[in-house]
């Protein structure tokens, strides 16, 4: 869906004169905002370390949110000289009957890296445009070979408005990029693609290996990120028993020290179920795949919530209390603190706060929040939640690691 199709904003976004709803997209890779007001995970190494790694986590707990912010951060480098991310989401490529081999994972993550790239160059023109005419059309026959769109469509599209957005929305919501480039540069990267494009489409067969080459020999980058997510998102797979996983994860864990030796990096988002699965299957298997577990504090949820307050407000405020009566102090450290500590689950409140906040005042412009739009909103929230499979999923809270756990925590 293209941002001018989305719905209308409710009421309560008007009545505080937000720019949109800041709590409105519990999924992060539907969320166009995401990249304003995402925090920055500590260790921050986790994000440009060169290496494989594990994260576990939660339903909710921002594994996917922190996968986009990834690969956004890697494209802060200038030109190619940073790793290129790409992603590949199981239930994107992957039907959910049947274990996937490895020859099956080269396929899928060679359509991933043409969406990825197709899209970074259209945000990124001049990246292509410097490139030699033979690395041009290099390219060109890559992305038509291996884009599951069509190519011609695609250009199409982006020379009818020059909107690189829209494209993203078509190919992979998750992968905006900031400062996308002008109309008019959108235009002439179209234009000097299709002149590099074979008239007939290649038959050879899709390939990864061809895309490692491409991308770090004639691109020139510096690394390739394979950002792995979803596992968890089949039937087959939403227990995430060890079997289950060991069939769908093998055939890529088995590669992970050769993909490494050539700048090729798994990072794989999986559920925390799977924690015992990485301290043991995995090591059998590889000794150099590091692992970390997200980990959300009742401060870190609040600042979530009041970062996304002064962004939707464009820096009017920063904090709930500024429309809030004096019958209330710090309500994001309330709210954090009455849900289980997971951010989708704290976006849910808030909204369901502001909600109630709405329906009783009115529309009335210079109402406050009272005490009771908060009790109506966590009312709403456990009522909500109570009844539905999101609510059980947020049960399932991580456990207490052992004292000589060999997982990272990794705040958020």
């Amino acid at each position: 869906m293209s941002l001018g199709s989305r719905p209308s904003a409710p009421e309560w976004v008007h009545l505080l004169s937000f720019r949109f709803d800041p709590f409105e997209h519990l999924e992060a890779s539907a969320d166009p905002y995401l990249a304003k007001y995402f925090i920055s995970p500590t260790p921050q190494y986790i994000v440009t370390l060169d290496a494989p790694l594990l994260v576990l986590a939660p339903p909710g707990a921002g594994k996917t949110a922190l996968s986009i912010y990834v690969a956004r951060s890697c494209w802060l480098g200038a030109g190619a000289q940073h790793p290129f991310p790409l992603f590949y989401t199981f239930p994107k490529y992957l039907n959910g009957r049947s274990a996937p081999t490895f020859a099956d994972h080269t396929v899928h993550l060679a359509h991933a890296a043409a969406a990825a790239l197709l899209i970074s160059l259209a945000f990124r023109p001049e990246l292509y445009l410097a490139l030699r005419p033979t690395d041009r059309r290099a390219v060109a026959s890559a992305l038509q070979r291996d884009l599951r769109h069509s190519l011609s469509h695609c250009l199409r599209t982006l020379d009818e408005n020059g909107n690189v957005v829209d494209l993203a929305d078509q190919l992979d919501p998750s992968y905006r990029l900031s400062d996308p480039p002008k109309p008019a540069q959108v235009r002439e990267f179209v234009a000097v693609l299709k002149a590099s494009t074979p008239s007939e489409t290649s038959h050879t067969s899709t390939e990864f290996e061809e895309w490692i080459e491409l991308l770090l020999g004639r691109l020139g980058f510096e690394s390739i990120y394979a950002l792995c997510d979803g596992i968890d998102a089949f039937p087959e797979t939403a227990a995430a028993r060890t079997d289950v996983a060991d069939a769908w994860l093998a055939p890529l864990l088995d590669h992970v020290e050769t993909w490494a030796g050539r700048r090729v990096y798994l990072k794989a988002f999986l559920p925390i179920e799977l924690e015992s699965y990485w301290r043991t299957h995995h090591l059998r298997r590889t000794s150099s795949l590091p692992g970390f577990r997200l980990d959300w504090t009742v401060e870190r949820l609040s600042q979530a919530i009041r970062k996304r307050i002064e962004v939707a407000s464009e820096g009017k405020f920063d904090s709930l209390d500024a429309i809030s009566s004096t019958a209330i102090r710090d309500l994001e450290t309330l709210l954090a603190s009455q849900v289980p500590p997971l951010p989708r689950e704290v976006l849910w409140v808030a909204r369901e706060t502001l909600r109630a906040f709405s329906q009783r005042v009115g529309g009335r412009v210079g109402s406050a929040l009272e005490p009771e739009d908060v009790a109506a909103g966590l009312a709403a929230y456990r009522q909500q939640r109570s009844g539905s499979l999101f609510g059980q999923l947020g049960d399932r809270l991580p456990p207490a690691l052992p004292q000589q756990g060999a997982l990272t925590t990794v705040s958020l």
